[in-house]
């Protein structure tokens, strides 16, 4: 698996042999008690108003899930398992991507789906460093939960894209009743600064 976006498209993300192991995981995971008490499901997500595309942005669609990016990031061949992908190409390398996954665990609850997405790159490059998951509002989901995440950047080893950690967010949606989906962004950090994270994530939404 390419978890850091550069040449490789990453075509390993969710292994279907792996994914039971990677649910068990996620539900032991979320049982240690990195949310408060009480926290549950939020259910005006749903209804909320559908996000702006701010100047300077891309919308795109990827099924229902519906994103927003720079405009100077292009549209890419997605992976198996992915709907949707974009990058921010600079001097022949990747140096930021967003993308949408659909090939992960079918279940209605957002929190889990976001500890399964982590849990494969834990497993391929073990050295991440994350955040809690934080139940978040995004127009038109059931549920949404999002993770900071960073770990070291595996083009380093090979001379290139250098760079001592990678930055990266993962979204957990849930689209109706069961159907799920992660939007990944990752990228180098000086490419994903914090407002320009946030702004993106405020674009993420659902269609009705």
């Amino acid at each position: 698996m390419d978890s850091w976006p550069g040449r490789g498209s990453g075509r390993r993300w969710w292994p279907v042999a792996v994914l039971p192991v990677l649910l068990a995981a996620a539900v032991a995971t979320g049982c240690a008690g990195d949310e408060p008490e009480g926290t549950g499901k939020r259910p005006g997500s749903a209804g909320t108003a559908q996000p702006q595309v701010p100047a300077g942005f891309t919308s795109a669609a990827a099924g229902p899930v519906r994103i927003v990016h720079p405009s100077n990031w292009k549209a890419a061949e997605p992976p198996k398992g992915w709907s949707f992908l974009a990058d921010l190409t600079g001097g022949g390398e990747v140096e930021a991507r967003i993308g949408v996954i659909t090939d992960v665990p079918q279940i209605p609850n957002a929190k889990l789906v976001t500890e399964s997405a982590i849990t494969v790159v834990q497993l391929n490059l073990g050295e991440v460093r994350r955040g809690p998951n934080r139940e978040i509002d995004v127009p038109g989901a059931a549920e949404a939960f999002r993770v900071d995440y960073s770990y070291p950047n595996p083009q380093a080893r090979a001379g290139a894209a250098a760079g001592a950690q990678l930055k990266a967010v993962d979204i957990g949606l849930i689209i109706g009743d069961r159907q799920s989906a992660v939007v990944r962004l990752t990228g180098l950090p000086s490419r994903l600064t914090p407002a320009l994270v946030d702004r993106i994530v405020r674009g993420i939404a659902v269609k009705p």
